[in-house]
């Protein structure tokens, strides 16, 4: 998954969490710089001795899957919007 994906990815799955709201989130991500570094310090614990990242790349794995779906979905309804070749 390349950079852009994962920031993307990362960005909805910080604006998923119940306890964080959208506000924090940018103001978070003003403050370190990216929302990846932003989730790791929100679920990912990556302060402690022993961080817990599986639970990062699961919710960043989840948000990707679903902006490829978007993306699909987006490009189905382009499809459909275009006029036809005239024959």
């Amino acid at each position: 998954m390349d950079r852009v994906t994962v920031e993307r990815a990362a960005l909805i799955a910080l604006l998923r969490q119940p306890d964080l709201g959208w506000s924090d989130a940018v103001h978070d991500i003003q403050e370190v710089g990216t929302a990846l570094a932003v989730l790791r310090r929100v679920v990912g614990q990556t302060d402690t001795l022993f961080p817990d990242t599986r639970s990062v790349d699961s919710l960043i794995e989840a948000a990707a899957g679903d902006l490829a779906g978007w993306r699909h979905h987006r490009a189905g309804l382009l499809r459909r919007r275009l006029p036809r070749p005239a024959a």
